[in-house]
C-alpha cells in the first residue's frame, strides 16, 4: 500500500501547482467540484461526500465564499441551514481546473492501454469500497 500512498502524494505534487493558480488548495478544489456537481446541497452532504469534518469545513467554505467562489443561501423554513451553489466565477474555475485534473490523470495514465486503465480504475473503486466498508465498523 505505500506504492498507492506514494502515487496519491504523486498527483497531488502534479496537480496543486495548477489549482493554486486559481487559488485552490486540493481538498478546496474537492469541495468546489462537489457543490458544482451537487447546487444546493448542504454542509452536512459535502462533509460526508468529501471527507471533511464538519468543524474544517465550516472555515473552508467561509474562505471560498469570500474569494467569491460559492453562496451559502438560508432556507425559509430553516435558520439553521443553508443551501451551498457555486457562483459564476466558482463556476468557471471549477470547470477550468477540473481540464487540469483531467490532464494530470492522462499523465497518470501514460502508456497505460485503455484496458489496463479501465482495470486499474475498477481495482482502485475496489480498494474504495474495501476500505469505506471497514471504517463503518470502526
Amino acid at each position: 500500500m505505500k506504492l498507492l500512498y506514494d502515487a496519491h502524494l504523486a498527483f497531488r505534487k502534479n496537480i496543486s501547482p495548477k489549482l493554486l493558480k486559481y487559488g485552490l488548495k486540493s481538498g478546496n478544489h474537492r469541495i468546489l467540484l462537489y457543490v458544482s456537481n451537487h447546487p444546493g446541497c448542504l454542509q452536512k452532504d459535502i462533509a460526508e461526500n468529501c471527507d471533511v469534518e464538519t468543524s474544517t469545513l465550516s472555515t473552508v467554505l467561509s474562505n471560498m465564499e469570500k474569494k467569491g467562489l460559492i453562496v451559502r443561501k438560508r432556507f425559509e423554513n430553516n435558520n439553521r441551514s443553508y443551501a451551498i451553489y457555486v457562483t459564476e466565477s466558482g463556476q468557471k474555475i471549477s470547470e477550468d481546473s477540473l481540464k487540469h485534473l483531467i490532464d494530470s490523470s492522462e499523465v497518470a495514465l501514460k502508456g497505460f492501454s485503455p484496458k489496463e486503465a479501465e482495470e486499474f480504475r475498477s481495482y482502485l473503486k475496489r480498494i474504495i469500497k474495501n476500505l469505506k466498508e471497514s471504517n463503518k465498523n470502526l
